[in-house]
């Protein structure tokens, strides 16, 4: 497996697994994972959880199923979350967020959360000969 056959899964995912810290304890939920300018990024609500883990402990963790037929494997993803503030880019990502709509008013809407994922590296699970991969990203 190669590290560009992980990337064209992860543009067919829609739903990623995030874990943050609490404390000492990982909190993990179900998020849409938004791919815009080569770039993984979340979206929230003003006011969560996960904003206040995330400002006190960057580093995170994401997961997802992969399929190849009838075969399963999995993604994971190793790296840090940051809270955009630029809002420029927070308003040149809305054609990406498919479900923008349905919970903001707007770029400038308050409840409106961006956050990009810095991953730093991925092990994968191979849906075709179930082999484990790790890739390290830093420096690409």
């Amino acid at each position: 497996m190669e590290l560009q056959e992980v990337y064209t899964y992860l543009k067919e995912i829609q739903y990623v697994n995030i874990a943050t810290i609490d404390d000492n304890r990982p909190r993990v939920r179900t998020m849409a994972l938004v791919q815009f300018d080569h770039k993984f990024w979340l979206v929230t609500f003003t006011g969560t959880a996960k904003l206040a883990q995330i400002i006190s402990n960057h580093n995170i963790e994401m997961s997802c199923d992969i399929y190849e037929k009838e075969s399963a494997g999995s993604i994971r993803g190793q790296g840090t979350a940051s809270i955009c503030e630029d809002q420029n880019l927070k308003e040149k990502i809305i054609p990406a967020i498919w479900f923008f709509d349905r919970y903001f008013k707007s770029p400038t809407d308050p409840n409106y959360q961006l956050i990009q994922l810095s991953l730093s590296q991925f092990e994968v699970q191979s849906p075709k000969n179930k082999k484990m991969y790790l890739f390290n990203l830093e420096g690409d």
